[in-house]
């Protein structure tokens, strides 16, 4: 026999986010990314530095679990703050970042953030010889760099960041990378890896007074067991405050991250605009109430079928003197710039402007785009300029390899224009220079100084062209002295009789 055990209905409490932020299991709440380098540590899997990996993994664990805690998580009581907790706030979740890249606007996105800012090329500052310009140029296509540049950019987009591994063929990875030192004939190539892919296992996460708060001295790499920072270029954009980096996995936050509510809303409002466009219009046929029961709605429900299968702007339907059509059209008015606008939101947090993204061109009797380029353009500079430093040691590397063996110290980069001249403003412009360049000759300026003054505008292609000196033109010749001429004379004669007093 059976008894049935009779339910207590219990109230339960109020869950108090900032009282469960004081007991141990809130410590472990929030934690660094989940990634296959992790999950391939603590299953103990047989990869090369795993079992000393898992020491130094076990050991930062314990020292994040200890000694930071995350305390935007219990902000105010209740669910309050429920979106920063478990939005904004959580850990990265990288596999759910490699899906959303797939999307076809997400990948446009980032198809214009990682391959722009390398489109025109450039080159380093240092007065090279043309021969080893071309043998740094024969350099960078074999090792590949412009690709592992947008790779890496695109990486920092996705997933927030990602690493270079500059490969030198070591055997001890755990000791740092001096480049001074080393020979780079031993370079073997840049290799790209993802965050996935590795764990921080030594992060100073308590001094902030030091200079590596927050950033990794110490990673494991599957296949590499544990490394030294210093044998990778670290890539990153959208860089949160410190505090929040080890959600990151001491990377920045992944634009996919950031946008992926604005990206669904653009695309629900896309397709409920197209699904709109089958049902603006709905007929209806007022007809006899026979037309709805027995043989009649047989008959009915045929004519009504041969009507829809030819209906156009030129059918003509014979209809009862008890039958109406009546039509209903709902109003689409404004449904485009609704629909625009959440690409306009797209756009500002993108710093991509909207012409771009929809491939829209200038509108309006004075529409040029320049101010939306131009903003754009700012927009790729910061990024040039945050891989800059990289992308000077990547060149340094490939040239040591390339020429002697030492590693090449360039200090700067210049990229080229983004934005390449028609014809006809390369006309213009130098319509202007030349007018310039005018006024310094009839100043006085020596013709040779000029001339490399307008050589100094690649944009002008004047780098193989000589200047024929008419001094006559400016006051200098038939043997007679013009005014600038005497101007000079009598200013050189002053500073030798000054030189001669004081001798």
């Amino acid at each position: 026999m059976f008894f049935k055990k009779k339910i207590k209905n219990v109230v339960k409490e109020f869950f108090n986010w900032m009282a469960f932020s004081d007991t141990d299991e809130s410590k472990s709440i929030i934690k660094e990314p989940r990634t296959l380098a992790q999950i391939r540590l603590e299953e103990k899997a047989n990869d090369f530095g795993a079992s000393k990996g898992l020491r130094l993994y076990n050991s930062h664990t314990t020292k994040i679990k200890n000694q930071w805690i995350n305390p935007l998580n219990s902000i105010n009581t209740g669910f309050g703050s429920a979106q920063y907790a478990y939005y904004n706030y959580q850990e990265i979740n990288y596999w759910d970042c490699y899906a959303l890249a797939q999307d076809p606007l997400f990948n446009k996105i980032f198809n214009i953030l990682s391959k722009t800012p390398f489109a025109n090329d450039g080159m380093v500052s240092e007065d090279l010889s043309e021969k080893d310009r071309e043998t740094l140029q024969e350099g960078l296509i074999k090792f590949d760099v412009k690709g592992y540049l947008e790779k890496a950019t695109r990486s920092s987009f996705v997933v927030g960041g990602g690493l270079i591994y500059m490969d030198f063929g070591l055997d001890n990875l755990e000791q740092p990378l001096e480049l001074d030192k080393m020979n780079m004939k031993q370079f073997k190539g840049f290799r790209r890896i993802d965050p996935i892919n590795i764990t921080a296992v030594d992060v100073n996460t308590t001094e902030p007074a030091k200079d590596d708060y927050m950033n990794p001295k110490k990673w494991y790499v599957i296949g590499l067991g544990t490394c030294d920072s210093s044998h990778f270029l670290k890539f990153e954009q959208n860089e949160p405050e410190l505090i929040l980096k080890p959600m990151c996995m001491y990377f920045g936050m992944p634009l996919t991250e950031l946008i992926k509510q604005d990206i669904a809303n653009s695309n629900m409002a896309s397709q409920g605009l197209a699904n709109l466009m089958n049902r603006f219009r709905n007929l209806y046929l007022k007809t006899d109430r026979s037309n709805f029961v027995g043989d009649g709605a047989v008959n009915f429900k045929k004519r009504l079928e041969v009507m829809s299968a030819f209906q156009d702007n030129h059918s003509i339907y014979p209809l009862e003197n008890s039958e109406e059509i009546m039509q209903f059209v709902t109003p689409v008015t404004g449904m485009s710039d609704a629909c625009e606008f959440f690409y306009q939101v797209i756009a500002s947090k993108t710093d991509i402007t909207l012409s771009i993204l929809l491939g829209k061109g200038a509108q309006g009797l004075s529409g040029t785009l320049e101010g939306e380029r131009k903003n754009f353009y700012d927009r790729i500079r910061s990024i040039q300029a945050s891989i800059k430093p990289n992308l000077l040691k990547m060149y340094g590397i490939v040239y040591g390899y390339m020429t002697d063996g030492k590693f090449k110290t360039f200090l700067d980069y210049n990229f080229n224009p983004l934005e390449q001249s028609s014809e006809k403003e390369k006309a213009e412009n130098l319509t202007r220079y030349v007018d310039v360049a005018d006024k310094f000759l009839n100043m006085g300026v020596p013709a040779d100084n000029v001339m490399d003054w307008l050589k100094t505008h690649k944009d002008l292609n004047l780098e193989n062209m000589t200047i024929e000196e008419r001094p006559e033109e400016y006051g200098f010749g038939d043997g007679q002295e013009g005014e600038q001429q005497q101007f000079f004379e009598e200013q050189t004669e002053i500073e030798e009789n000054v030189d001669d007093n004081k001798e």
